[in-house]
Formats: structure tokens, C-alpha cells, sequence
């Protein structure tokens, strides 16, 4: 499969529309415990900013053109969710914590506002975000610094995926359900050789997740 462009005269900036937006994203989420009632102020504005940093940045997505859909994702994602869920007593966390209820404001639009940005947020925005950045931009950075649009996607090697999986792990709190989780949406990279099935398989993890969460009250999990 031919690179999506060809190779730059000068190695690709690290700051570019595949970081910037995860980088936001992922300061403003270390920043909910550190502020009065961040998870209501943070989680709105860091959902709306990682949106708008995504529209901003859509022309250096070339590879979200031209999109197919494949039943493995839906499949996969699904998975996932059983996953995350099946597993989620048998080993500890790195930071413990009650989640996240929506429905403590005392004001049943607020909650609902809040919910409704918490679910959509969780599958519209960061499925995106995060596959954007981990499984297009990482998997090809880690085995190209200068310029990783010359490897194609779905190029595979055992380092960019061992490091990729581990490191998207380690970005939640479930790690070991995070470090499965990385490998099967990168498995999605390299069966279909494109970027918009692990998306789509993230969304439908996300999605099944927080209505899950939502039907049963588990809110560790979010």
C-alpha cells in the first residue's frame, strides 16, 4: 500500500494536528481533580476544544477520506466493552477512583446536560482524538521519527505495536484492560490497513460502555 503522501524535504514537526489535540485533551483531564467541581467544568470544555482542534486541524486527516465500513469493528468493539467490564475486579488500578455521576447537581437539566456531553463526548469526540493520534500518528512515529507519513498504515512491526498497546494502557486507570484494548484496535490497523475501523470500533466501545453505565449506576467506570 503507497504512503498517503510523499515523503517531506524536512522531518515532520512533533506538534502537529495528530498531537496537539490529544496533548489538550490529556492536560485538561489531568487538571479535573485540581479545580472545585472540575469534573463539570473540565470534561464540557476539554469535549468542545478537542472537537474544535479537530475541525481545525481536518485537512492533515487524509486518511479519514474515502470511508468504508467493516462489521470487525463493531465486533471489536464490543469485545472491548465485555472486557473492560469482565475483567475489571481482577486487577488493581493505577489511581482508583468513584468516576463520574451526572446526576449530583440537584438540577435534573444540569444533569442531563451533563450526561448527555459525558456520553457524547466518550463516543463522537474521542474515539477520533485518540485513534488519530495512537494507532495513525504513534504506530507510524515509532517506526519513523523523520517523517512518519512515509510508512503506510498498517505497516506493522513488534516495537511501535508492543510500545503503542503498552502506552495506551497506561493512559487509564484500568491499564491491563487498557493494554488489550490498544492491541485489538491496532489489530484493526493492520487487518484493514486503514484508520476508520479502530474509530469506529473505539465509538462502539465507548457508547456500550457509558450505556452500561448509565443502565446499572457503575460509575468507577467512567
Amino acid at each position: 500500500m503507497p504512503p498517503l503522501e510523499q515523503p517531506s524535504a524536512q522531518p515532520d514537526p512533533v506538534f502537529n494536528g495528530y498531537t496537539i489535540p490529544f496533548l489538550v485533551f490529556l492536560s485538561l483531564t489531568g487538571l479535573t481533580n485540581l479545580i472545585p467541581g472540575g469534573t463539570y467544568v473540565v470534561y464540557p470544555l476539554k469535549t468542545f476544544l478537542g472537537a474544535g482542534l479537530l475541525w481545525y486541524y481536518r485537512k492533515e486527516y487524509l486518511e479519514l477520506k474515502d470511508w468504508r465500513f467493516h462489521w470487525s469493528a463493531v465486533v471489536v468493539g464490543l469485545l472491548v466493552l465485555v472486557l473492560w467490564v469482565g475483567l475489571d475486579a481482577y486487577y488493581p488500578k493505577l489511581s482508583p477512583s468513584p468516576g463520574f455521576n451526572p446526576f449530583t447537581t440537584g438540577n435534573p437539566v444540569t444533569d442531563f446536560l451533563m450526561a448527555s456531553v459525558r456520553l457524547g463526548g466518550s463516543f463522537l469526540v474521542v474515539p477520533v482524538l485518540e485513534e488519530l493520534f495512537w494507532r495513525s500518528w504513534l504506530l507510524r512515529f515509532l517506526v519513523d521519527q523523520a517523517d512518519y507519513r512515509r510508512v503506510p498504515l498498517g505497516h506493522f512491526t513488534w516495537f511501535s505495536f508492543l510500545v503503542a498497546s503498552i502506552l495506551f494502557g497506561l493512559e487509564h486507570d484500568r491499564w491491563l484492560a487498557g493494554i488489550v484494548t490498544g492491541a485489538l484496535y491496532s489489530g484493526l490497523v493492520y487487518w484493514h490497513k486503514e484508520i476508520r475501523s479502530p474509530i469506529v470500533a473505539h465509538g462502539v466501545t465507548n457508547l456500550s460502555l457509558g450505556i452500561y453505565i448509565l443502565m446499572t449506576g457503575n460509575w468507577s467506570l467512567w
